[in-house]
């Protein structure tokens, strides 16, 4: 917080970085594992930044505030098998991996049952509160002569949630030569990410003389990856049930709302963007499950944006006014059981969306590169996380893992990776070698039906206005730009498939956009609405 007083020039800012990473694993890797009971594999992330930034400043000739608030969290939560082992359980196993937004209510204010009741209450509403970030953001400017004011803000969240079993043997109920011990015995993997943004951005510059200028920008973005998944050659045996689910519940609330006024020239603008990218995925790629029940692997995404941006301009003469604002949600929804080519390979920058990545015409393994193209935009040093989309790994990497990456000057649109930040600015590279074979085919043996479900219902809901009246010329412009792009999917491919029961692929996508956009001017002159 900052308060600026003159009675000739005043100047205030307040700005404020806030970085989360965190990376929370609960894993068995290279182990072999005897229970007679249930095997539970949990791993859980909360991340929380809660913020406020807020400038004034007030003089009788000039006053100037800047504010500007940045909010990052980047989380990366795995529950998992892997690395070789052997889990041989009586009973269930279960693995499950969450990235919760936690509500804004403080701990003293509801019990936790009430604190339960509230956010199932609100849960998918408008008015949802749980949040990753939360964040403020206020800027006032005042003067007798002219005022201006500044607030910039922007919020990004990027998360990968996994539970998953790659190139490892579990048995859920069933012994080593194949026989059934426990017939209600199940493997459970459930991937679930509620990552949140809740947003509000206020700019009020006000003058009694000749100008008042106010702008405000604000961004808020998430990026999430969602997997539930067996593969790398996995087998996988229950005496029961084996289900897959991996679900995204992403949300971005954000308000943005500008005010000039004067009593000669007031200029207002608002720009505001606020962008979800993910990809949701249950699959079982190149691997082997057989288990004595029914089969069942689930991809739901349901993201969605509730937006406000507004600005007004008021004066004597002229007043100007534009309002600005993009909301978009990118991504894809995928059930599928596959070879080991599995969903295909990426590399995700934080923030920002996933570049695809072809191993076989990307790749040169001799030189350690992958070749990106020239308008991929990384600088060295720069965060990314690679996915293998469940095929075999990349030589070198591992799937779920950040990396750093190292641009190469003499060749801009390829890079090279690094294990550590520190490494990429000294240049020190991974040496990278091509996947296994993707033609290892999935083998797939359940005793009941067998059920692919992938469902998307993102929403938009987004309201743009901006009005501007003076006493001679007013210009309003207010624009606004909303995009759902999806897939969704359910697939059968490169996979032996064997069930008595029925085989059922269901893919739905009930995406909706709900927009409204004003425009206002008024002047006893000259008026321009766009």
């Amino acid at each position: 917080v900052t308060v600026a007083a003159s009675k000739d020039t005043a100047v205030g800012a307040a700005g404020a970085v806030n970085v989360i990473t965190s990376d929370v694993v609960a894993e068995l890797a290279g182990a072999t594992v005897t229970a007679g009971g249930n095997v539970a594999v949990t791993a859980t992330t909360t991340p929380t930044i809660r913020s406020l930034s807020m400038g004034v400043s007030g003089s009788g000739e000039t006053a100037v505030t800047v504010t500007a608030l940045g909010n990052v969290i980047v989380s990366t939560v795995t529950a998992g098998i892997s690395s070789g082992s052997t889990v041989a359980a009586g009973g269930n196993v279960t693995l499950s991996a969450q990235d919760i937004a936690p509500s804004p209510l403080p701990d003293w204010m509801l019990t936790a049952t009430q604190k339960a009741a509230v956010e199932d209450a609100l849960a998918d509403s408008p008015i949802d509160l749980r949040s990753s970030i939360l964040a403020i953001n206020i800027s006032v400017a005042g003067s007798g002569e002219t005022a201006v004011g500044v607030g910039i803000m922007g919020n990004v969240v990027t998360n990968r949630t996994k539970a998953g079993i790659s190139n490892s043997i579990v048995r859920a109920g069933v012994n080593a030569a194949g026989t059934t011990t426990n017939a209600a015995a199940d493997v459970l993997l459930t991937s679930h990410s509620t990552a949140g943004i809740l947003a509000m951005t206020l700019g009020l510059g006000a003058s009694s003389g000749s100008t008042a200028v106010q702008a405000t920008g604000f961004g808020n973005v998430i990026v999430t990856t969602v997997d539930a998944i067996i593969a790398a050659g996995a087998t996988v045996w229950a005496g029961d049930q084996v289900t897959l689910t991996a679900g995204d519940d992403s949300s971005i609330r954000s308000a943005g709302l500008s005010i000039a006024a004067s009593s000669t020239n007031a200029i207002g603008a608002i720009i505001g963007a606020n962008v979800i990218t993910s990809r949701i995925a249950a699959e079982i790629a190149g691997s082997t499950v057989k288990n004595g029940g029914a089969l069942s692997l689930t991809a739901l995404s349901d993201a969605d944006v509730l937006a406000l941006s507004g600005g007004v301009g008021g004066s004597g003469e002229t007043a100007v006014l534009v309002s600005l604002s993009a909301n978009v949600i990118a991504g894809t929804t995928a059930a599928v059981i596959t070879d080991a080519t599995g969903l295909g390979y990426s590399l995700t920058p934080a923030g920002g969306a996933a570049k695809a990545v072809d191993p076989t015409t990307q790749l040169n393994s001799a030189g350690d590169t992958i070749d990106l193209g020239t308008g991929h935009k990384l600088k060295t040093g720069d965060a990314v996380v690679y996915s293998s989309g469940g095929g075999a790994d990349i030589g070198g990497l591992r799937d779920g893992t950040t990396y750093y990456v190292i641009v190469q000057d003499s060749a801009p649109g390829k890079v090279k990776l690094a294990a550590t930040a520190k490494d990429a600015k000294a240049g020190k590279a991974i040496d990278l070698g091509a996947p296994a074979s993707s033609s290892v085919r999935s083998d797939v043996q359940p005793g009941g039906s067998v059920a692919l479900t992938a469902t998307n219902t993102s929403s938009i809901d987004a309201l743009a206005f901006g009005v501007s009246g003076s006493g001679t010329t007013a210009v309003g412009v207010a624009l606004a730009a909303n995009v759902i792009a999806n897939s969704t999917e359910t697939a059968v491919s490169g996979t032996t498939l064997s069930t008595p029961g029925a085989l059922s692929l269901t893919s739905e996508s009930s995406a909706i956009i709900r927009t409204l956009a004003i425009g206002v001017s008024a002047s006893s002159t000259t008026a321009v609405q766009v």
